[in-house]
Parts: C-alpha cells; structure tokens; sequence
C-alpha cells in the first residue's frame, strides 16, 4: 500500500531526541505515514540506533550539508500523495496529521495546510504558543513577504506542491524553508488549523541566536534569491521595496527589544532609504534615540505593573 504521508525527518547529531520524534509519528492514529530519517553527517551513532528500530525507517545518510540538502534526499524519494516535515527536536501531538489532512480533504483547492505550535525550554516548560493569524489564510504571498508564519514541522503538504516548488535551495543555511513556502504560495493557497499540534523545543544553536547582522545578511540572501526565481520573481517583482524595507524594521524591532539601539537605528536607517515616509519608522526611530538606561527602567517598571 502506498502511504498517504511521507514524514521528513532531517537530523544531525541529535539522536536521544530523535527516539521522540520518532515516536510522535508512530502515536498518529488512523493515518499511513511513511518515515524518511536524512542523517546530515552525524557522529553521535545515529545510523546503527535509528537500524535497531522496530518501526520500518528509510534511513539515508550524507556528508553534513545543511537542513535544506538533507529534506531534499527524502523529498525526492518520498512516495506518499501528502508529505509532512518534522525537525529531529520537534515533536508531534496526538492527531497532529489527521487534522491536516482533514483540511486538505476538505477544499481540494489548498496546497499546503500548516498549524499553531508551543515553544518549550528543554525541562518542558512553556515559553510561546504561536498561533495562525486569521488573515493568513488563502492566498498568502503578500503577507508571507513581510515575516515567515509558517513553521516546518506544523506543515502538511500535497506532494504538487514540491513537484511545482522543486527542492529547496541547498545553499541557503537559513531561511531555507520560508523561501519553499514563498515558492508554493506563488501557486498554491494556504490554510491552517488552529489547534496546537506540534511542540517545539528550543536549543542553544538555534539560527535565530545569531547575531543580527548576520541573520540579516542571511535572510537579504534568501529574498534575492526569491526575486530571481524564473517562476517566483516575475509574481512578486512588484513587492521588492516592501519586502526589504519590512525584513529591516523587522530585525530594528528585535533589536529595540534587546536594547541594541545602534543597531536598530542602522536597519531603520536602511528601512527609510528603501520606502521614504514609512509611518511606522519614524516612532520606532525616536525611540532608539532614548538613552539605553531609561528604556531598560521603563521595561523594568511594567513587568513589575
């Protein structure tokens, strides 16, 4: 029998919490899942554990080369008529695919269904429940140019829409998934189910650690990327100055929160040149010309309010 869903799995040196995300596919009731495990060059004994499992694993290994190259290994050799993604550290909740898929059954029209999620620490607590927005539903290009609400593991997909996006680009060690989503949105309407049914935990090297200026340097290299798309680019060539000029006061707005203000003046600096009168620079602006001190007290005084 064919499987109605090929779960993706990309690892890399992460296999004590791969037995759980293992088993998080293997608690999905009434659907038929096919796992594909991409070692992405692991030295902590992957191969031979994930060989022992009792649950039938199509396991491939390659030389370590990034999240993007590792998906593209068993996207290309998924067989399910849906395909579902699931990060090493991730893990599903109960009816996390029938959910989805209900959904997909429901309006033959969506490409691509993604959900709610937690963010937790690495004891299990609670930090964040990202919830979809309500507007972010249909045709989703415009708003998934300003900010990437679509998270990996939260995804099930029809298999048209990698066959329509190609792989995603290996080169891209960040971002590399907001640029697919971009591309299949470029075709194919989105919807979403609200409930929270993945959980994800947060890790010390996680790419949104990294200094600012090189996420930034990283995410400008996945827009251009997408402008230059021969099947993408010509649908958003009309939204170029909107996209940059959002992704720097987006990264201007991080860095307020974390009191970098030279930083955030810069990217703010770069959000004006792109698209002059922007009305919500100049607020954001004035506030990073406040002295470091007085914004930490008053950030101070509300958590106490």
């Amino acid at each position: 029998m064919t499987p109605v869903v090929s779960v993706v799995i990309p690892t890399y040196n992460r296999r004590a919490m791969l037995a759980r995300a293992l088993a998080s596919i293997r608690a999905q009731a009434g659907v038929d899942v096919e796992i594909l495990v991409v070692d992405d060059g692991s030295t902590d004994g992957t191969a031979s554990w994930v060989a022992d499992q009792p649950h039938p694993v199509r396991f491939f290994q390659q030389a370590n080369a990034g999240p993007a190259a590792a998906r593209n290994v068993a996207l290309s050799a998924a067989t399910g008529a849906f395909f579902a993604f699931l990060d090493s550290d991730d893990e599903f909740l109960p009816g996390h695919l029938r959910s989805h898929l209900e959904v997909l059954e429901r309006d033959p029209a969506v490409g691509l269904v993604y959900g709610a999620s937690e963010i937790v620490e690495a004891d299990g607590s609670v930090v964040k429940i990202q919830r979809p927005q309500p507007e972010n539903r249909g045709r989703v290009l415009p708003q998934l140019l300003r900010y990437n609400f679509v998270m990996p593991s939260t995804v099930v997909m029809r298999r048209e829409c990698y066959e329509w996006a190609g792989p995603m680009e290996a080169a891209l060690h960040f971002a590399e998934d907001w640029l697919f989503w971009l591309k299949i949105a470029g075709r194919f309407p989105f919807d979403y189910v609200p409930d929270v049914t993945v959980r994800f935990q947060r890790t010390p090297g996680s790419a949104s650690r990294r200094p600012l200026e090189e996420l930034v340097a990283m995410n400008r290299a996945m827009f251009d990327l997408a402008f230059t798309d021969p099947k993408l680019g010509p649908v958003i060539a009309g939204w170029r100055a909107e996209t940059y000029g959002a992704m720097y006061e987006g990264y201007a707005r991080t860095a307020l929160e974390t009191l970098r203000l030279a930083e955030a003046r810069r990217f703010l600096r770069e959000a004006w040149r792109l698209q002059p009168g922007r009305r919500s620079i100049l607020p954001l602006y004035l506030k990073s010309l406040i002295p470091r001190t007085l914004l930490a007290a008053g950030r101070s005084y509300r958590r106490g309010m």
